[in-house]
């Protein structure tokens, strides 16, 4: 397995463009470009749906990208720990927060981290829930923090604290008149926008919790796509 491959795959997996992705990784367009066709040659796949024009990711290469960037992660710090694992300076820890987390949560947290495990370095990346989970699966990071409640066989919950969710309505809706909202009791017809990555998790906490008392199908928009009745 030769790392380079992925980390060349991921450079152009995020810049869909060879001229960009070379350049990010320091070698020439057409360097880049034999790479990355003996890389699907290697697999004998095509990673990539390419035309003079375009650059897209195949539905193997869309598979492959959070393994390829999980592997690159765990490969930097492995890269990063050796002269430290050698000195006997310093343990390294690895964590992942996903956007949802609120930020004074997150930074009270790693203060608190810092405080109490001085001679511990933490690197810290943020994920999506989805990828706190694949990474915590395959041991590439030691914790992570999330508002995602689901667990497996091979990952853990604790919870740490909750927060409150904040409704936000038009001025002219009738739930604006209410100072406190009951989610369980809400309309059946209510709509929730959810980001693509960071908030799908948390939908699914709230679809669960109001369909349960419902019973109803609940109707749930992604923000790139709004709901259109």
């Amino acid at each position: 397995m030769d790392i380079r491959q992925f980390r060349y795959f991921v450079s152009l997996a995020e810049e869909l463009h060879f001229a960009r992705a070379a350049d990010r990784v320091g070698i020439e367009q057409s360097a880049l470009s034999e790479s990355i066709k003996h890389f699907e040659q290697k697999y004998r796949v095509r990673f990539f749906d390419r035309t003079s024009r375009t650059t897209h990711l195949a539905s193997v290469g869309r598979e492959l990208m959070p393994h390829a960037k999980c592997l690159l992660a765990y490969a930097d710090y492995i890269e990063k720990s050796i002269p430290e694992w050698a000195g006997g300076r310093l343990r390294r820890v690895r964590i992942g927060i996903s956007d949802f987390i609120a930020q004074p949560r997150a930074s009270q947290l790693l203060k608190i981290l810092r405080t109490d495990f001085p001679d511990t370095a933490l690197d810290v990346e943020s994920m999506t829930p989805e990828q706190q989970r694949l990474n915590l699966e395959m041991g590439l990071i030691h914790l992570g923090f999330s508002g995602d409640g689901e667990t497996s066989r091979h990952v853990r919950v604790e919870p740490l604290w909750s927060d409150r969710l904040i409704v936000a309505v038009p001025a002219s809706h009738a739930l604006a008149q209410q100072r406190r909202v009951n989610v369980l009791g809400a309309e059946p017809d209510l709509r929730i926008y959810s980001h693509l990555d960071t908030g799908r998790q948390s939908t699914r906490a709230i679809l669960r919790l109001m369909g349960q008392r419902s019973g109803e199908p609940l109707k749930v928009c992604n923000r790139w796509q709004p709901f259109r009745s």
